[in-house]
């Protein structure tokens, strides 16, 4: 005779039991459904991105160091990746300079300069935030400038690419940063007597070499520059100013504003009359 076994009652139970066993080994919602979504690929990370240029050694350029950094927009950390461009053998992304100087001889209103384009290697990948920004540097030699210059500018345009930008859920698939254009003056460093501090003395002085009288009136060796300042003093002195003398501020005004208006000092003036109207009408 068979015994028949009896579930009875804790039927149920063992049921409810089960139920409860096989709902612990789901996924929970929420951050778990979360992970298993795919990180959006969006078309630009907002990013603050600046560039500095820096000599080396005193006098004029003769080789320029890049620094460019890159941080966060909003308080996230960021990944930031080179991109190796198909093809391409080496390490990833680039970095893009169009690299430009000018040459001012400064005791003539006289100017001429050179330019190139080159890549570097993008560097290692590194990581971002606001307090700890992405850093990378670069250098680049210059042509020797002419015995006759004395004053030069460069400036440098840049930008980074292919770059991934990783965030949180987020990344930029080979997005393109392009960095503010940066620049730099240097000025030749004179020999001999040490030079008048005051560009009214220097003027007076008829014996003043020419070469001092510019820098004077750009403000050579100063800590900071107040280029508006400059061009307002250089303008003042024009018309009683003689000879070398004469030359060597319109060099100088051309280094100051970019602007070529040659030897005259009715056209200087005329242009920086303009150019105070056209400052006084601003809201």
């Amino acid at each position: 005779m068979r015994r028949r076994t009896r579930m009875g009652p804790r039927t149920p139970e063992v049921l409810i039991l089960l139920l409860a066993v096989l709902a612990g080994c789901a996924s929970p919602p929420g951050d778990a459904d979360r992970a298993d979504e795919p990180e959006r690929v969006v078309r630009d990370i907002e990013t603050i991105r600046k560039a500095a240029l820096f000599g080396q050694g005193p006098g004029l350029t003769v080789a320029v160091t890049l620094e460019v950094s890159i941080r966060p927009k909003d308080p996230v950390a960021l990944e930031i990746l080179g991109l190796r461009p198909e093809g391409r053998e080496g390490n990833d992304g680039l970095l893009e300079v169009e690299l430009r100087w000018k040459d001012f001889v400064g005791t003539e209103p006289t100017s001429f300069g050179g330019s190139f384009r080159t890549t570097r290697d993008f560097g290692p990948d590194g990581r971002a935030t606001r307090d700890d920004p992405f850093v990378r540097r670069w250098s680049f030699e210059l042509q020797v400038p002419d015995a006759r210059v004395l004053a030069r500018r460069v400036s440098v345009a840049t930008r980074l690419h292919p770059v991934d930008v990783l965030t949180t859920g987020a990344r930029s698939a080979g997005q393109t940063m392009v960095v503010d254009a940066v620049s730099l003056d240097s000025f030749r460093s004179l020999t001999g007597e040490p030079p008048q501090q005051d560009l009214n003395a220097a003027l007076e002085d008829l014996l003043t070499p020419p070469a001092e009288v510019f820098l004077l009136a750009v403000g050579a060796g100063a800590e900071t520059r107040d280029v508006m300042a400059l061009v307002e003093r250089a303008i003042a002195v024009l018309e009683t100013s003689q000879g070398p003398h004469r030359a060597a501020l319109f060099g100088a005004l051309q280094f100051l504003t970019g602007m070529v208006h040659g030897r005259s000092v009715s056209r200087w003036k005329l242009w920086w009359s303009r150019q105070q109207a056209a400052t006084e009408s601003e809201p």
